[in-house]
């Protein structure tokens, strides 16, 4: 039936898309590795750089961040994050969330100025 409404041609082609999208497995999301900065001004790399998706977010209070007043977090997916937003040094400010490239080969790199910053981080 198919053949005949699309053509053989069509059908050559959707055959190896519908194959691909019955063995790919569901992803499902677990926490990351760490999802506080440690000591201020170090960097942290919180989860793996084979995630197949990930989410980073800066809470939006200090009582979810975990320290005294609310700081801007910062990522870094193409070396150790700093603690100046600049380059590639994303400063994600308070209640900002970063969506990760899927199935992407980096490592991402958090960091903050105050140690004991914590930031949600979810990964598939």
């Amino acid at each position: 039936m198919i053949a005949k409404v699309l053509g053989l041609s069509w059908l050559v082609v959707l055959l190896p898309v519908l194959a691909i999208a019955q063995t790919q497995s569901p992803n499902t999301p677990v926490a990351c590795a760490t999802t506080t900065v440690a000591t201020g001004g170090t960097a942290v790399s919180p989860l793996a750089a084979s995630a197949n998706g990930y989410y980073i977010t800066n809470p939006l209070t200090a009582t979810d961040q975990g320290i005294g007043s609310v700081e801007p977090l910062y990522l870094d997916v193409t070396k150790a994050a700093t603690t100046t937003g600049n380059g590639t040094n994303l400063a994600l400010q308070p209640g900002q969330t970063f969506y990760g490239i899927p199935q992407s080969t980096v490592t991402v790199s958090v960091n903050a100025a105050t140690s004991g910053h914590k930031f949600v981080c979810v990964q598939w």
